[in-house]
């Protein structure tokens, strides 16, 4: 995997005022039990954090390890743990490894950042945020890897591929075909028309050119349509 498992990826998150400003609102409470449950929430955050990265640095190894099909069962049956836990570990834990100052961001906000599916600019945006001195909040992750996501999309949707070009080609050239079909299809039916006349009067199409013309009735060929067995309608 090439996972570093030294204990840089936690060492941020262990740094006094390493995590982003808490939501709840210690103003309410009196302020030795105010500076009591800070600290607290501090330890309890650290523990989880570092132990997010150190199992999720161990479900990679094991998953290496074992066969194709055994982890999901290995970690059910160890841990009760399903697939999607182990997997939000695991991308924490990456995450964390390739960008250890993303290590002070609660956990939600790692599986969300650390996804498959999180485009590259958020955690190198959420990076930079984090080393400026302000760590987004988890509000503003997500916000961001939602409209990065929809860009993605937009982008991928305006551009026309190789395929949806020659689908386009063919399909102009298959209605052009059918246009100029339908646009031939009266002189076909008339060239068709003259050779089964000319074909069954054989001799007499001569005599029978000479009538029409000695007739001189415009209307003759309406007649003709509409006549039926050869009598006029």
């Amino acid at each position: 995997m090439g996972l570093n498992i030294t204990k840089k990826s936690t060492a941020v998150a262990t740094a006094p005022g390493a995590f982003p400003p808490s939501a709840y609102d210690y103003g309410a409470l009196d302020a030795d039990i105010a500076e009591a449950a800070k600290k607290a929430a501090s330890r309890i955050r650290t523990r989880t954090q570092d132990a997010i990265m150190q199992n999720g640095k161990d479900l990679l190894r094991i998953k290496a390890k074992l066969p194709h099909g055994e982890f999901g069962k290995w970690i059910k049956a160890e841990f009760g743990m399903s697939n999607s836990t182990a997997q939000n570990y695991m991308n924490a834990a990456e995450l964390v490894d390739k960008n250890p100052t993303v290590a002070i961001l609660p956990p939600a906000t790692l599986y969300n950042l650390g996804a498959k599916g999180t485009p590259a600019e958020v955690v190198e945006t959420v990076s930079a945020k984090i080393a400026s001195g302000t760590p987004p909040k988890p509000a503003e992750v997500v916000d961001l890897i939602t409209k990065a996501k929809e860009a993605k999309q937009a982008t991928a949707d305006a551009v026309v591929t190789p395929e949806q070009i020659d689908k386009l080609v063919k399909d102009g050239k298959a209605k052009a075909e059918k246009l100029k079909a339908k646009a031939e299809a009266p002189k076909v039916a008339a060239a068709h028309a003259f050779n089964m006349v000319f074909n069954g009067l054989g001799a007499k199409f001569g005599e029978f050119r000479a009538l029409l013309i000695k007739s001189g009735d415009p209307e003759i060929f309406f007649k003709l349509v509409k006549s039926d067995k050869g009598q006029n309608a």
